[in-house]
């Protein structure tokens, strides 16, 4: 059977299940993110055994594992509404607790395949990923993670005055009230450094800025290539990152073949990592350098699935299944 680690409302999810279910195929939901309200779970350790079951299906009935994410913690589901003082720690405690129980679904799987490994996914960070894809002959742009304003504004200076800083995690979305807010790459100029009282600052990810002729999302499932030409560079609102959606003009997306030299490079950067399969972005510049950026193996498919007709949740499907033979 095979099992599927996500979370509740992810179209993704949903798509490559209605295939899963077309096929005829035994599989098991479990939102993550909804273990706290209406999922059973217990895992019995004695010197025996160590069996894990959820909504009463025992570990032992899977052998294969789809980790497509990771959920997000919700401490309003333990916590009582109060002003308590100690409210902010025991949220910080019960997200430990909830990660901590995250980590025991690998040990207690045993005798698996994974689609997307859980321990290639939290041992993977932007630092390893740019060591290991320029390793594997990717070309990647000039880093530097730094905490210091002279240091940063000397590397900037080398870079003709202009780069990029971008989050060294994952970017996270903030609500507040009715809006939200995203931690996302901006450009960065000599101007900021200006402007800047303080000299040092929490370390930060700069890299030079890349000008750009289009970014390019692959999505990489079992050593195939799918890959999509984002024509970004042509609206300002979307120039530096294309994930600042322009919704009532959206950029235009198309189909794109890789290099023959690139797909053979990818492919020794995501068997180095751990991953078979992840969302791959990188960019073609103006003077033909086809850079990496990053790999989110968590990544959503279907923006480029869609648009370029590569039907990737059947495929993901038929992937699943044919690991259970």
């Amino acid at each position: 059977m095979i099992l599927i680690l996500t979370t509740h409302g992810d179209h993704s999810t949903d798509q490559t299940i209605d295939w899963l279910t077309h096929y005829k195929a035994k599989y098991q939901r479990i939102n993550i993110n909804d273990l706290l309200v209406d999922q059973t779970i217990s895992y019995k350790i004695d010197s025996t055994q160590d069996e894990f079951t959820i909504n009463n299906k025992s570990s032992k009935d899977f052998t294969v594992i789809w980790f497509r994410k990771s959920g997000v913690f919700r401490s309003s589901y333990l916590m009582l509404k109060s002003k308590s003082i100690l409210k902010d720690q025991l949220s910080s405690f019960l997200s430990f607790e909830y990660a901590a129980f995250v980590q025991s679904l690998k040990i207690s799987f045993k005798n698996v395949t994974w689609l997307c490994d859980i321990e290639s996914v939290e041992a993977l960070d932007k630092t390893k990923q740019l060591i290991l894809a320029s390793k594997a002959g990717l070309d990647i742009p000039k880093s530097l993670i730094t905490n210091d304003k002279n240091c940063a504004a000397e590397f900037v200076k080398k870079l003709n005055g202009k780069s990029i800083i971008k989050p060294l995690a994952e970017s996270e979305i903030f609500n507040a009230g009715d809006a939200k807010y995203s931690i996302s790459p901006k450009l960065l100029t000599q101007i900021f450094f200006k402007a800047l009282k303080t000299k040092k600052f929490l370390p930060s990810l700069i890299q030079e800025y890349l000008d750009k002729d289009i970014e390019l999302r692959i999505f990489f499932l079992d050593g195939d290539c799918y890959a999509m030409a984002i024509f970004s560079q042509l609206d300002n609102q979307t120039k530096i990152d294309y994930r600042n959606y322009n919704f009532d003009k959206p950029n235009r997306y198309v189909p794109y073949a890789l290099p023959t030299t690139v797909i053979e490079n990818l492919k020794c950067f995501m068997r180095d990592v751990g991953l078979n399969t992840g969302s791959i972005d990188m960019i073609k510049t103006k003077c033909g350098r086809m850079v990496f950026l990053e790999v989110n193996p968590k990544g959503q498919y279907d923006m480029l699935s869609n648009p370029c007709n590569y039907f990737l949740e059947e495929k993901i499907a038929k992937s699943l299944i044919n690991k259970l033979n």
